[in-house]
């Protein structure tokens, strides 16, 4: 199965992109666009909580039943939906960041 977790995402280079272009290491980088800064936060959230599920085992609230390592073992239905809802919210920001090349204008610390 491909997931982003080990760099074989649906959308891996778009992720990549839209990474480098919006999060930095520390804080966030918007745009003078508030619909697209909502999905730019939205964005760094999902990641977030996906690093959660894989790294930390923890539950995604609405998307995944239980802990990654619950009773050592993987829910690959779990896997499946994370999969699908961060190709969702990846192609989302593709597409109204035009591909990446909306100009980020100001920074904001979290």
């Amino acid at each position: 199965m491909n997931s982003y977790w080990n760099h074989t995402g649906k959308y891996e280079k778009e992720d990549r992109i839209l990474w480098d272009t919006y999060i930095p290491s520390r804080g966030i980088n918007l745009t003078d666009n508030e619909s697209l800064n909502k999905i730019i936060k939205k964005f760094r959230k999902s990641s977030k909580a996906y690093y959660r599920y894989y790294n930390d085992g923890d539950r995604v609230p609405g998307i995944t039943h239980r802990p990654k390592n619950y009773i050592n073992s993987t829910d690959i239905r779990d896997q499946q939906k994370l999969e699908a809802w961060m190709d969702k919210i990846i192609l989302r920001l593709w597409k109204a960041s035009k591909k990446g090349t909306i100009k980020v204008t100001r920074y904001e610390e979290n």
